[in-house]
């Protein structure tokens, strides 16, 4: 359900009148119980048969876990799904008249970011029990007296709207106090960025909404998480009590498929080709707010957009590959990543890159055939070889050995921690020191490297590409300069080998 301006609103409803009189024709008395019954327990029988002009879309997996989620016996939720998603329609509209049916619920909350925000989603619940043939027919009318848009009751059940700011405290419905609250989008996109108000909105949750609930009663927030340290990201990502004691569910519209690509979260309104379109259109970061929930809260990042530059690398200037394994570099879906860099004087050009979650198999034949593409140039190939890495050091060489390729292979151990290392390149990126080849730029590899600077440090968001990124500047830079104290481990007799069958590197 789309946030609508008042005049947006009006001009709504005319529209949606005219939709649910054509699609809830009455089918008759015959079978009226029957139905009843199986909608009372069956939220998407109840859906598809008496809400039939808002299912006009094959429901997808994750609205069947939010209705899950919301019939659980938790009773504190927070909610992130992408903008256009249907979570509005889902929570705030469908489930509440579900509710309102069935008596499940006597006293029903929606707070919203101002009251004709709250005014219009309350609005759009008491047109089902005015106009909607279906329920009109097995239900009767069920509306108590005329009510208003914000305020009424229906079999039995009060609907109350709220904005953020107006009080909730003390009200009842007879001697029920509320025993479903949900808050929907209960910023605006600029309050997001004042601390005060964001405070204040944490203040109105905590201290008024939820003791304000019936006890067993049940709060649910739904939204995009408009910014890390807004309301939202508090609700969603915030491990301090009493955030991260709510129960918690995060979408995203793109996800890896598992095998290389993506998957969009409803495929059947937005197509992984729609969704990677978007994302051209409107930037990197404008699509992981609206579409991933994943905002990157630019003023408080190491790494921007406007720092990725695009360059070209010198024929025949020396190279460095680094190679970060994983955490612990024996598990086949830890995450893994392998940079290329190269220097012209004092500029770093990043030419290429193996990243993702995989088998060390598929790893060692990017890795390999990313040697081979530059191997005239490559002065090295370091691996992090911390702890249970030098395992994977020990496996790649002699995966290299079998297919005939002699690996200039150097084992790192770094003594820093990773958030350090990773911070030593923002000066660099400060002074334009370091550019990304543009076909890099372009593929899913290098987006992916440049989604995980952007992103630094983000709990939610892995950083071995940086990691590596950082090794090989600092490898190719001692190397060029002549100073090294990496553990050189034996490399194999050169020799020729046959073509190899391996496809060209890069995410898998």
């Amino acid at each position: 359900m789309k946030k609508l301006t008042r005049q947006q609103y009006l001009k709504t409803i005319p529209l949606l009148l005219d939709l649910m009189d054509s699609e809830t024709t009455p089918v008759g008395i015959a079978g009226k119980e029957k139905r009843k019954k199986q909608a009372k327990h069956d939220f998407w029988f109840f859906f598809s048969h008496y809400l039939p002009h808002y299912a006009d879309q094959k429901s997808p997996e994750f609205h069947r876990e939010m209705i899950e989620l919301l019939e659980s016996e938790k009773t504190r939720i927070a909610i992130a799904a992408p903008r256009g998603f249907a979570k509005s329609v889902l929570v705030s509209f469908a489930y509440v008249v579900w509710c309102i049916l069935f008596e499940k619920r006597y006293f029903v909350v929606l707070v919203s970011a101002t009251d004709a925000l709250a005014r219009d989603l309350s609005d759009f619940i008491r047109l089902e029990f005015t106009d909607n043939h279906r329920i009109l027919e097995d239900f009767g009318s069920l509306l108590l007296g005329q009510g208003s848009e914000d305020d009424f009751t229906a079999n039995k059940t009060r609907v109350l709207a709220r904005g953020r700011k107006q009080a909730v405290r003390g009200f009842r419905n007879r001697q029920h106090r509320p025993d479903l609250i949900i808050l929907d989008d209960i910023e605006k996109d600029e309050e997001s960025m004042s601390p005060k108000t964001i405070q204040k909105t944490l203040d109105v949750i905590n201290r008024g909404l939820v003791p304000s609930l019936k006890s067993g009663g049940k709060i649910v927030f739904i939204g995009t998480i408009l910014r890390k340290r807004s309301v939202s990201g508090t609700l969603l990502l915030s491990e301090e009590e009493p955030w991260n004691m709510w129960e918690r569910k995060i979408y995203r519209a793109l996800e890896p498929d598992g095998n290389g690509g993506e998957k969009s979260l409803w495929e059947e309104r937005f197509s992984v080709e729609f969704l990677q379109e978007q994302q051209r259109k409107i930037g990197l970061s404008a699509f992981h707010a609206e579409y991933q929930n994943m905002p990157s809260d630019e003023e408080n990042s190491l790494f921007t957009e406007s720092m990725i530059r695009e360059g070209q690398r010198e024929v025949g200037a020396p190279m460095a590959l680094f190679i970060d394994p994983s955490v612990d570099g024996i598990k086949a879906n830890d995450y893994k990543a392998g940079v290329l860099v190269s220097k012209n004087q004092d500029e770093f050009i990043v030419v290429d890159a193996v990243m993702g979650q995989g088998s060390d198999h598929k790893f060692f034949e990017n890795i390999i055939n990313l040697y081979q593409k530059y191997q005239d140039s490559i002065l090295i190939v370091a691996v992090e070889s911390n702890g249970f890495q030098a395992y994977f050091l020990k496996e790649l060489q002699a995966f290299a050995e079998k297919e005939g390729v002699a690996l200039p292979l150097h084992a790192i151990k770094n003594t820093l921690k990773k958030e350090h290392r990773i911070t030593k390149l923002v000066p660099l990126f400060e002074t334009n020191k370091i550019v990304f080849d543009g076909e890099l730029i372009r593929s899913k590899t290098g987006k992916l490297l440049i989604e995980q600077l952007l992103y630094f440090p983000d709990s939610v968001v892995h950083d071995d590409g940086p990691d590596a990124l950082e090794g090989a500047i600092r490898v190719l830079e001692a190397r060029t300069n002549t100073k090294s104290s990496f553990i050189l481990l034996p490399r194999p007799e050169k020799r020729t080998f046959p073509h190899t069958m391996f496809q060209t590197p890069g995410f898998f």
